[in-house]
């Protein structure tokens, strides 16, 4: 793993960083600690509070269901070229089966290119704009996602999950996390598609 500044490796870790590491080698495929872990490292209570958020919103613990909380993860990371998340959430539910390839890395590259249901398409259209224009957004905006079927508390998470990838896209990109550990669990070519797609 290659980082911007330094990190502390797994046998390295103590207290409740080899703790948050131990948890993560429980969940990781390779039972190896996932670079998204080590990167907060050097401040362990900020890497158990992101974990302890991450684990809060996303896959089965979302009131979304696993596949439109990660399609909020895919989506809004393509708005922000965060190939990591992107290549990360995208290979997600291609794994789940949720979608092909293809689709993933156009929901990463363009989601308005795909063939969505309109609550799909209601949930992301509120994702571009809290986004790129938050104080844009409205009461009646919430109502739109109403009237398509989410409860107040779907609503909930779909605006937590487009604040926390704003988080964690800002910390990936900002401390420079690469794409290798991704190489390895979603295949390169797959990561290499969504690592060539830019946003201007």
């Amino acid at each position: 793993m290659k980082l911007w500044i330094n990190y502390i490796d797994e046998d390295a870790a103590e207290g409740p960083l080899a703790e948050l590491y131990e948890q993560a080698r429980k969940t990781s495929p390779n039972g190896k600690v996932p670079d998204n872990i080590k990167v907060l490292s050097l401040r362990p209570r900020v890497a158990q509070a992101k974990e302890q958020m991450r684990r809060a919103l996303i896959g089965p613990a979302s009131s979304l269901g696993a596949k439109r909380a990660d399609m909020i993860s895919v989506a809004v990371s393509g708005m922000n070229n965060c190939h990591f998340c992107g290549a990360a959430h995208a290979g997600s539910l291609v794994r789940r089966g949720e979608q092909t390839q293809d689709e993933a890395i156009a929901l990463y590259a363009n989601w308005r290119s795909l063939d969505l249901p309109p609550e799909e398409v209601a949930m992301l259209e509120y994702a571009e704009k809290l986004n790129f224009h938050p104080s844009g957004t409205t009461e009646a905006d919430l109502q739109t996602l109403r009237d398509v079927g989410f409860s107040d508390e779907n609503i909930t998470d779909i605006v937590t999950l487009i604040a926390y990838r704003n988080f964690v896209n800002r910390l990936h990109d900002g401390l420079g996390l690469g794409l290798d550990w991704l190489r390895e669990r979603h295949g390169d070519d797959f990561v290499s598609a969504i690592e060539e797609i830019r946003h201007e």
